[in-house]
């Protein structure tokens, strides 16, 4: 009796083993009930060739996928048949968009190592944009692309762009919209030799991974958007932290204004392989010696002396070690022959040790002072040789001594 009891007592509370199984096989399906924005929530943290899976899981299920708000798409890890792969692609992006009934997207990436047409291209990117894209990431890999430009692209709404492409040896962008300044643009070319970017804003370029050894940078500022000034001085030097392998740099325009007054930002990086350097912008002197002390080994320098700084050049502590051991060649652009500029000149001339020739030099005899006068005669015996140029008719010591003696 009491082992009865006890057994009884035991078994309370306990559904027969059959009855749960049966329960388990015909219980309630707790993902298909719940709510439409939990299950699109859910299916839009899967990688989207997931995603399109489900809709084989029942009939309720066919076009739950449509509702989702991220769209990632790999079209080699979505496709790994290679003669089918574009065509397939092509079907499968068209799909998405065509049967998306969510009017916006949270984010939409492609990756793309396969060749599409260009208005497929456009329509895609288009479609996302229509969709209010909050973060657009196109990625390209093109094997045989020798040489790009964007020009004059829009940048609504595009967060980031990276160009994988093998056989690149030339890019060029320019832009006169302002959006390209929050786009950031990563270029993997490791044959890339020539880079030129321009316009009234820099995005955030990333050429690290990248052999660019000929770069010209140029921006075109408003005066009193000193905010947008500094922003883009950032973004340039952003840009030039990945060029260090350069030989020839040029910079135009706005730049040199932009990199002063964002001093406050990560710092040049060294150009040891710099010979070459072209300021054809108005010559901030501290961004100036900035560069010349990022250049150790710099040759060559040309330098545009419209709207150039006046400067105690004798005051220049330390001295760049380029003047002092490398460079051999300067040449002025708009030197007016007046103070400011044949101080500069009077600078190099004392402290290029290695200095062999000077030009686009301009003189006003009869409007300059003892100090201007005292450095003509200086240039006059540092060049005995006449390796230098004053005016674009005087090549040599004899023209020289004839307008000048």
């Amino acid at each position: 009796m009491v082992d009865e009891s006890i057994q009884i007592d035991r078994d309370a509370g306990k559904k027969p083993r059959q009855a749960a199984d049966k329960e388990g096989n015909e219980g309630e399906d707790i993902i298909s009930n719940m709510p439409e924005t939990i299950i699109c929530q859910i299916l839009s943290l899967l990688p989207t060739k997931d995603v399109l899976r489900t809709c084989v899981l029942s009939k309720d299920w066919e076009y739950k996928w449509t509702g989702i708000y991220n769209i990632d798409i790999n079209d080699v890890q979505r496709f790994s048949h290679k003669r089918t792969r574009k065509t397939s692609v092509v079907n499968f992006v068209d799909r998405i968009f065509i049967l998306s009934r969510n009017a916006s997207l949270k984010r939409f990436r492609l990756l793309c190592q396969q060749k599409y047409d260009a208005r497929r291209m456009v329509t895609w990117i288009s479609a996302a944009l229509m969709r209010n894209v909050e973060d657009l990431e196109i990625v390209y890999t093109f094997e045989v692309l020798e040489t790009l430009e964007l020009r004059d692209c829009k940048w609504l709404k595009v967060d980031f762009v990276e160009i994988n492409a093998p056989s690149l040896t030339e890019f060029n962008v320019s832009s006169n919209v302002s959006e390209i300044e929050n786009c950031q643009m990563k270029i993997s070319a490791a044959k890339l030799v020539k880079c030129a970017v321009s316009g009234l804003s820099l995005g955030i370029f990333d050429l690290s991974a990248s052999s660019v050894s000929c770069a010209s940078v140029g921006f075109m500022s408003y005066a009193c958007d000193l905010q947008g000034i500094r922003k883009n001085g950032l973004h340039a030097r952003l840009l030039l932290k990945g060029c260090s392998g350069l030989n020839h740099l040029q910079l135009l325009t706005d730049i040199m204004e932009a990199i002063d007054q964002s001093k406050q930002g990560p710092p040049l990086p060294k150009f040891n392989m710099l010979k070459r350097l072209e300021i054809s912008t108005r010559c901030k002197i501290e961004a100036f010696l900035e560069f010349l002390h990022s250049t150790p080994y710099l040759e060559r320098l040309r330098l545009n002396m419209w709207d150039c700084d006046d400067y105690d050049y004798d005051s220049f502590e330390p001295i760049p070690s380029c003047i002092v051991s490398h460079l051999s060649e300067v040449e002025f652009n708009g030197f007016n022959g007046m103070k400011p500029h044949v101080h500069l000149a009077d600078f190099f001339l004392k402290n290029a040790l290695e200095l062999k020739k000077m030009s686009g030099l301009f003189r006003k005899k009869c409007e300059e002072r003892r100090g201007e006068k005292n450095f003509w005669a200086r240039l006059k015996k540092v060049f005995g040789d006449g390796n230098f140029e004053v005016d674009s008719e005087i090549k040599n010591m004899a023209d020289f001594e004839r307008l000048f003696g």
